[in-house]
């Protein structure tokens, strides 16, 4: 379930909530934190094989985005094993690099990071920060709707075991 996403632009956080995870996005000035609890037993894209065709099929270009990990792997390569808080991530800042091209922004280059710290925080809690701030807030919020969709999508394939709580509607039909 998606929350509806404000009509006017405000500093109030932005927050979603569905049965596979959480989001609380606060905007800053230069930059926009987003804290991200998911709701599941997985938490890398390696128990998720269907993560790269889905990318592929809605998102191609993001195969090709820069990816700076502690292996050197281009992204192609690391989406097939990392972190899904990592993975939002880019997905997140492919989107809003794609609509700020179709508005004519001809320098469209966004950055993030994405932490986590299971010693300190439950498992599946990620810390995502994106360079997109106060200017980028209206474009921001359709990116996010956007990600949010597609990151649903890529999880609901990783099959009912995965979300050990249950879920309101099945994952597969």
């Amino acid at each position: 379930m998606l929350t509806k996403m404000p009509d006017l632009i405000t500093d109030d956080p932005i927050s979603h909530s569905s049965e596979l995870f959480s989001l609380v996005v606060n905007h800053e000035e230069m930059n926009t934190k987003i804290t991200m609890e998911l709701f599941a037993s997985i938490v890398n894209t390696k128990h998720i094989p269907a993560t790269c065709q889905l990318l592929q099929k809605h998102l191609p270009t993001i195969m090709h985005s820069k990816c700076f990990n502690k292996k050197n792997y281009p992204f192609a390569k690391e989406v097939k094993e990392t972190e899904i808080g990592h993975l939002f991530e880019h997905i997140l800042l492919e989107y809003l690099c794609h609509l700020k091209q179709r508005r004519g922004i001809s320098k469209h280059v966004h950055n993030g990071l994405t932490r986590w710290n299971w010693k300190e925080d439950a498992r599946g809690v990620f810390h995502i920060h994106v360079d997109a701030g106060h200017e980028d807030k209206e474009i921001f919020q359709v990116a996010l709707k956007h990600s949010i969709e597609l990151l649903t999508d890529i999880l609901q394939t990783a099959g009912p075991s995965a979300f050990p709580y249950g879920l309101k509607q099945p994952l597969i039909d």
